[in-house]
């Protein structure tokens, strides 16, 4: 199996690459569930619901222009023999360069048989 720094460098590389959400499902086990920073909490049991989630999100990032992904930290916290707890601070630019977005997103990150897979995510502004 991939080490977790690796799926989560290919995710960041898919997010930078990606023309459909449906090219995210790989990274995503269901059902998945978020808590936004507002302390709302949502579950999605398909991949469609995901999608529609997700896709509000990233109409904002392609209105921003935003197309450079840069993962600034990665930490990890095994809560078990298939479970971890991964942070991660995000930062988003333009393609000059120019940084948009910065936000700290916690995944709770799980060992499946196709390999690992997020089922769990909250994040909080700034990046901190």
């Amino acid at each position: 199996m991939e080490t977790l720094e690796a799926f989560y460098e290919r995710y960041r590389a898919g997010m930078e690459s990606m023309r459909e959400l449906k090219e995210l499902d790989e990274f995503f086990g269901l059902p998945w569930m978020v808590i936004t920073p507002d302390g709302k909490s949502s579950c999605h049991h398909t991949y469609e619901d995901l999608r529609a989630f997700t896709k509000t999100r990233f109409d904002s990032f392609a209105a921003d222009r935003l197309t450079r992904w840069t993962r600034r930290s990665f930490d990890a916290v095994t809560l078990g023999a298939s479970t971890t707890l991964v942070s991660i601070n995000w930062e988003v630019a333009r393609d000059d360069g120019t940084l948009r977005r910065a936000w700290r997103h916690y995944y709770m990150t799980t060992k499946t048989p196709e390999g690992w897979k997020i089922v769990m995510a909250s994040f909080q502004p700034g990046g901190e």
